[in-house]
């Protein structure tokens, strides 16, 4: 992986965590890099995992979100190319039918 897109990794879960801490979940915080599990971490009942690329590869985004989610609902929030990191509530969140259907 690049640094440029390590970078943007980043940048994206940074300003997720702070679109969440706005937004009714004020403990959000991104996890270290390369740290196993969801990439944002103060979100209760949640496991949210963060995309920025190119390339899209939802089935396998999914798969990865419910992995990781150790009995939580399973998120995927995905910033689209030409989408910056100023306005987070305009990025795509993503679950399966059934992940968006439990209680």
């Amino acid at each position: 992986m690049t640094d440029s897109r390590r970078r943007r990794g980043r940048d994206t879960e940074r300003a997720l965590a702070a679109w969440l801490n706005a937004h009714g979940f004020p403990d959000a915080a991104p996890v270290e890099a390369f740290t196993a599990g969801p990439d944002i971490t103060g979100t209760p009942g949640w496991a949210i995992e963060v995309k920025a690329r190119t390339r899209l590869d939802l089935a396998a985004w999914l798969k990865q979100a419910h992995r990781q989610a150790a009995g939580a609902r399973p998120l995927l929030v995905v910033r689209l190319n030409g989408q910056g990191t100023t306005d987070p509530g305009g990025w795509a969140a993503i679950q399966t039918l059934t992940q968006w259907r439990q209680p």
